[in-house]
């Protein structure tokens, strides 16, 4: 199943991955975020689809993670859930608050910037054209820190793609979570919240 925006207009329809390789060249810097275990995948199907575009798979420690980042050789950053919360600040959610740094506004003198949930991280300096969930269904927590993480990479995308095979729980705030990643600023996606 597949969710999409592009700025007012929200699709919902069936598609595979390969056809989310055909962007248009203004949706460069692409950041896909999915399981670990299809990394190398996504990589696969860009090469064989899309194979003018350079693709990189965030992998290894920290700092070659980070040197993948800063390189900027890549038109398409494919990296995992896990990883995220570590390359990104956090977006606010209600009444939950961020873990700040004292130059971020914090008390504790004990939080570092790598800590900081609101500093800016590697990834918040680029403004990506078009941000995938692959396998969205993980960000159906809108507290959790890699939620929280990807809606803040996704801030500013021109398009956003949530794909997802698995059924949404009886819950509608499950939904809710998927459609407030593509849809940020409509209206709908806080009238299903509130029923």
């Amino acid at each position: 199943f597949f969710f999409s925006s592009r700025r007012r207009h929200t699709r919902f329809r069936n598609v595979t991955g390969v056809q989310t390789c055909a962007l248009p060249i203004y949706a460069y810097p692409a950041l896909i975020v999915a399981p670990a275990s299809v990394k190398r995948g996504w990589a696969r199907e860009f090469a064989k689809w899309a194979p003018g575009r350079r693709v990189a798979i965030l992998t290894g420690s920290a700092a070659q993670r980070r040197k993948i980042v800063e390189s900027g050789e890549w038109d398409v950053l494919v990296t995992n859930y896990d990883q995220l919360r570590h390359h990104s600040r956090l977006s606010g959610y209600g009444s939950v608050s961020l873990v700040r740094c004292v130059s971020c506004g914090g008390a504790d003198e004990k939080i570092t910037e790598s800590k900081c949930q609101a500093h800016a991280k590697d990834l918040n300096g680029i403004h990506f054209g078009t941000v995938i969930a692959d396998e969205a269904h993980r960000i159906k927590d809108p507290k959790a820190q890699q939620t929280r993480a990807l809606k803040a990479l996704a801030s500013g995308a021109r398009y956003r793609y949530a794909l997802t095979g698995t059924p949404i729980g009886n819950r509608p705030d499950d939904l809710w979570s998927l459609l407030n990643f593509i849809a940020r600023s409509e209206e709908h996606t806080s009238e299903l919240q509130s029923r």
